[in-house]
């Protein structure tokens, strides 16, 4: 099953590509990748942008993984996502749903609907 960073990732790509951003974790990596005479700015994570994209890249990026959410209720259902996630996050060792939850965020689920699904589940296999 896909999972929405597979779904965001390939967009991530795109935007990447078209304001000139990169990943950088050093020097050596940083100055393969910038180009002379433009000002960058470190985002997080590694990533670098030309500083006049800052804003379309954070907004692109935005409306990439609010698309990766919806593709991923449409191809996977968001039943058999709250299971995957579940079992990802080790419920049936835990029996702690916060964890899920947390991953769950941008799905708009709640608790009970997360714990109803939780119950249902057979975890004799863990």
């Amino acid at each position: 099953m896909k999972s929405r960073q597979d779904y965001h990732g390939q967009g991530m790509t795109a935007i990447f590509e078209q304001y000139g951003a990169f990943f950088a974790f050093g020097k050596d990596q940083y100055d393969n990748h910038a180009k002379v005479g433009v000002e960058y700015i470190h985002l997080g994570s590694g990533l670098h942008v030309p500083k006049n994209h800052a804003k379309a890249v954070g907004d692109a990026l935005a409306e990439n993984a609010r698309k990766a959410v919806q593709q991923d209720i449409d191809e996977n259902g968001i039943d058999a996502i709250i299971r995957h996630e579940l079992a990802n996050h080790e419920y049936g060792y835990t029996w702690d749903i916060t964890d899920t939850l947390s991953a769950l965020e941008p799905y708009g689920v709640t608790a009970k609907q997360v714990k109803a699904i939780a119950d249902a589940m057979d975890w004799s296999h863990y």
